[in-house]
């Protein structure tokens, strides 16, 4: 009987151990991936007040100019590809219809109906925030409104796939990390060419 009582005991001290320890992880892993979220959408806050400040953008996108947004913004966007990890760059019309994506520069004028730029518009100011694409990525991304004078000229976003953030708080904290969607959230064509 005295052995009985010992094992529950040490058994149920056991599971209090594991589940504070889990606890504290979970905690740790939050706030780990929250710093690195905001040191992500800080940089890229930063270039995108980069690129609004270039005059020959702002011609551009207010002349709706595809092929100059393109002369400009390709070399750049493979710089900022190559060394911050940045995988989407657009420029968008003052009716958030899409211009110019660096990225895939054959796709577009569809309306980008997204969180991100829909509080771009609303606040008139900068945005940012982590969103579910339409291939089943998650992206964090950053929209810039432009204007000059007073006319809203258009909108500048830039995106950042988030695999390697994953990555980086699995190695700090040793923890395993794992990414569900919803696969209703996701239009089956396109999560099948996103693979």
């Amino acid at each position: 009987l005295v052995m009985c009582v010992f094992a529950v005991a040490l058994l149920l001290v056991e599971r209090n151990i594991r589940d504070i320890d889990l606890q504290d992880r979970s905690s740790a892993v939050v706030k780990l991936f929250e710093q690195k979220l905001d040191k992500d959408a800080n940089l890229m806050q930063a270039v995108l007040r980069a690129i609004k400040s270039n005059a020959a953008v702002e011609r551009a996108l207010a002349d709706r100019d595809r092929e100059a947004l393109a002369r400009l913004s390709g070399p750049l966007f493979e710089a900022l590809r190559g060394e911050h990890r940045l995988t989407h760059l657009y420029f968008h019309r003052s009716d958030l219809v899409n211009l110019y994506r660096a990225h895939s520069p054959d796709q577009f004028g569809d309306e980008v109906d997204r969180v991100t730029t829909g509080d771009a518009r609303r606040k008139g100011a900068p945005a940012s925030g982590l969103e579910l694409g339409p291939l089943g990525t998650l992206t964090l991304r950053a929209v810039m409104p432009r204007e000059r004078n007073g006319e809203l000229l258009g909108y500048i976003e830039i995106g950042e796939e988030i695999a390697h953030l994953i990555d980086e708080v699995r190695r700090s904290l040793n923890v395993g990390l794992l990414v569900l969607v919803e696969k209703q959230r996701i239009a089956p064509d396109e999560w099948r060419r996103g693979l």
